[in-house]
């Protein structure tokens, strides 16, 4: 609690009062919430946690630390670059070869859906469909909202800061 964990991608508790926080500039933000054993988790979502299972290995982590169960999972997949705008080359569309419905090619070039392929890999760990809210908003389309590095490239780099916690009772 009051301190900053380098180089992390994904963190848990089930500490209430305790706020998890993390940046994004164009990768998802993706937030897990388990009501029945009151845990969270923040993960920042980008193309190569995604390829790394970020997802799957926190969802295991909940349940291995707190007995959470994949079903009971209510998930928010925050705003993020969309597939209108994440362009990739082909040695990073290739992490993806098992989602091609989040794979576009258009004029030559190659654009990845990233809430698709969290979406799928999502409901490959077990978690209902009806249980995950996905925001349409893309970060580079929306520049009054959001930051968005691929669109800004502004250095120092800007964030957007995202936020959960449990209510102390």
């Amino acid at each position: 609690a009051g301190g900053i964990i380098p180089d992390t991608d994904s963190i848990i508790t089930n500490e209430k009062g305790i706020f998890l926080a993390i940046t994004t500039a164009d990768c998802l933000p993706l937030f897990i919430l388990d009501p029945k054993k009151e845990a969270i988790a923040l993960i920042h979502v980008g193309w190569r946690g995604l390829s790394l299972d970020i997802i799957g290995k926190t969802i295991k982590q909940m349940s291995k630390n707190f007995g959470s169960i994949p079903e009971d999972l209510i998930i928010g997949i925050g705003p993020g670059i969309g597939i209108c705008h994440f362009e990739v080359k082909e040695d990073v569309a290739n992490k993806f070869g098992k989602y091609q419905k989040a794979i576009q090619r258009r004029n030559g070039k190659i654009f990845i859906d990233l809430k698709q392929i969290a979406f799928e890999e999502l409901l490959t760990e077990g978690v209902k469909p009806e249980n995950i809210e996905i925001n349409p908003d893309c970060t580079y389309d929306e520049d009054k909202k959001y930051f968005s590095y691929r669109r800004d490239k502004t250095l120092p780099l800007q964030a957007n800061l995202v936020v959960i916690g449990l209510n102390q009772k």
